[in-house]
C-alpha cells in the first residue's frame, strides 16, 4: 500500500520547500495560512450557548475573527457605559481593516504576519488578564474548533485562490508544522500532533470536491 503523501505549512514557509507550487500558486503554503489576509463576513454561530459574529462585522483574516470569538468567552468587570456595548471595549486590533489586495511574499511577511501576530497575541493569557478579562478555558475549548470550521468555510466561499489551492492538493495529508511539535493542538510535526488545522483544512477540502447534493 503506498503512503499518503504529506504535504507541511507554515505562515513563514519559504518558496523553495517542494512541492514549490500547488496548482500553480508559488507561496501556497503562506496562503493556507489563517493569517493570510482576506475579507470575510461570517454568518451568525451559537456554539457552546453563547452567540458569535451576530454584529456582522468584516473581518480581514481567519485570524481576526477567530479572536474576536475567543473574546466571547471571556468576563470582565463593566462599567455602566460598557453595559450598553459590551464589544466597545474589546480590542480594537479585533475589527482594525488589513487591504487584501497585491499582498506578495515581501508585504506578507513584513506587514502583515507582523500584524496578525499581534492579533494573536491580544487574546493571550497575560494580554487578557492585563485588560482585565477572564476567559472560560473549558468553554472555548468547546468551541473553538467549531468556530475555527465556521471560518475556514466562510473563506472557503469568498477566496477562490484558497479553494483552487486546497483542490489542487488532492489527496494529500495537510501538515500545520508548529513549534510545539507532538505537544501541539492546531498543528504538529513528524513526530505526532494533533494538527487540528490541517484536518480541518482537508474537511473543508471534502467538502470543495465532493459537495452534499439536496
Amino acid at each position: 500500500m503506498s503512503q499518503q503523501v504529506k504535504h507541511k505549512f507554515f505562515s513563514k514557509s519559504g518558496q523553495n520547500n517542494k512541492p514549490v507550487q500547488m496548482g500553480g500558486v508559488t507561496n501556497w503554503r503562506k496562503k493556507l495560512s489563517n493569517f493570510w489576509s482576506v475579507q470575510i463576513c461570517p454568518t451568525p454561530l451559537n456554539v457552546a450557548g453563547i452567540q458569535i459574529f451576530t454584529e456582522q462585522h468584516t473581518f480581514s483574516s481567519v485570524e481576526q475573527a477567530f479572536h474576536w470569538a475567543k473574546f466571547h468567552f471571556t468576563t470582565q468587570q463593566l462599567t455602566n457605559d460598557h453595559v450598553m456595548d459590551i464589544y466597545s471595549h474589546y480590542p480594537d486590533i479585533l475589527l482594525q481593516h488589513v487591504d487584501s489586495k497585491n499582498i506578495d511574499d515581501e508585504r506578507f511577511l513584513q506587514e502583515i504576519r507582523p500584524f496578525m501576530v499581534k492579533v494573536k497575541s491580544c487574546s493571550g493569557k497575560g494580554a487578557m488578564k492585563k485588560a482585565g478579562y477572564s476567559l472560560d478555558v473549558q468553554k472555548w475549548n468547546e468551541a473553538r474548533v467549531q468556530v475555527t470550521l465556521h471560518l475556514l468555510r466562510t473563506r472557503a466561499t469568498v477566496d477562490e485562490e484558497f479553494q483552487h489551492i486546497l483542490c489542487a492538493s488532492g489527496t494529500s495529508y495537510l501538515l500545520h508544522t508548529d513549534r510545539a511539535g507532538p505537544r501541539s493542538f492546531w498543528g504538529g510535526s513528524d513526530k505526532g500532533g494533533e494538527n487540528m488545522l490541517g484536518q480541518l483544512l482537508m474537511q473543508i477540502r471534502n467538502e470543495l470536491v465532493n459537495p452534499v447534493k439536496f
